[in-house]
């Protein structure tokens, strides 16, 4: 269910970008997405029509920031207008959604907890509504990117607790998606061309970054100088995003752009204790969420 809001919270604020190996800095005009009366807001999808998906909590609940926001109540996704009206997006029944990918039709995936606080992925059409769309033999299921080809990717849990990623073809079959010698895989983004970003964990713990070619083909993604790199989002370009720390995961971290040539570009919003980069689009147009000196969680849109 989309219900329309208007959003009356505009800041304009300022991000910090350096190319690798982080040296020099310029400043970049960037907006924060911040529903009014929401207590943290995260931002992890855009498209090309400039439509922002993300989730934000009320009054009274917890939304994590960092890692992949699990049992929360009160916590809803929305859908952004490029003038800046929000829609909520809410799985009727769940106990929180989240909207965390959106291509050029509005369609919308993301995950749902039920009553019972099971996890399970969701793809939002303007023309079907809310479907269901959990992986076969899965304990749990996300949902985190959609191209325009109908495509889908995301996380599964299998029974011993271990996560896979998965791809999901517009027909339905799903596929997983597992880095050799990983431990877990995380598949976040996918474009037209079926690259698909994400993050696997070592033999050691560590997390890297990939992209994965349409044919199976896995390149790590690791910013220069990181202990651990996420990679969230990549466009039709070859354009990724995503965020990196240097020390223990749980260091602040900072997000970069990574060209299709290998080039980083560290982003952070200034004045911020840490920030994550979601998506990006053909623009170049980058969303994802930093923390304020108050440690709330806001999106952001660069432009």
């Amino acid at each position: 269910m989309r219900r329309l809001w208007v959003s009356l919270s505009v800041v304009v604020l300022s991000c910090a970008l350096g190319v690798a190996p982080w040296a020099g800095a310029s400043p970049v005009t960037a907006v924060t997405i911040d529903p009014v009366g929401a207590r943290d807001t995260g931002a992890y999808g855009i498209n090309d029509g400039g439509q922002i998906v993300g989730y934000f909590n009320g009054a009274g609940a917890t939304v994590g920031f960092l890692a992949n926001p699990s049992t929360y109540a009160h916590v809803h996704g929305y859908l952004r207008a490029p003038g800046g009206d929000f829609a909520t997006v809410d799985v009727p029944n769940a106990t929180d959604t989240h909207a965390t990918g959106i291509n050029n039709g509005s369609q919308i995936v993301g995950r749902f907890e039920d009553a019972r606080h099971y996890t399970h992925a969701f793809v939002d059409t303007p023309e079907a509504g809310f479907t269901v769309v959990d992986a076969p033999g899965a304990t749990a299921t996300e949902a985190y990117g959609i191209n325009n080809l109908g495509q889908i990717v995301g996380n599964l849990a299998d029974t011993r607790g271990h996560t896979h990623g998965f791809l999901r073809a517009s027909g339905g079959t799903v596929t997983r998606i597992d880095v050799p010698t990983a431990t877990d895989t995380e598949a976040d983004g996918i474009n037209d061309a079926g690259q698909i970003v994400g993050t696997y964990v070592d033999a050691v713990g560590r997390r890297h970054g990939f992209v994965r070619t349409a044919g199976g083909t896995f390149t790590p993604v690791d910013a220069p100088g990181s202990t651990n790199t996420w990679a969230y989002g990549i466009n039709n370009a070859g354009q990724i995003v995503g965020a990196f720390v240097r020390g223990t995961r749980t260091a602040p971290h900072a997000a970069f752009l990574r060209t299709p040539r290998g080039t980083f570009t560290m982003i952070n919003v200034l004045g911020a204790t840490e920030t994550l980069a979601r998506g990006i689009n053909a623009a170049g147009q980058i969303v994802g969420s930093f923390r304020d000196a108050r440690h709330t969680a806001l999106g952001y849109l660069s432009r």
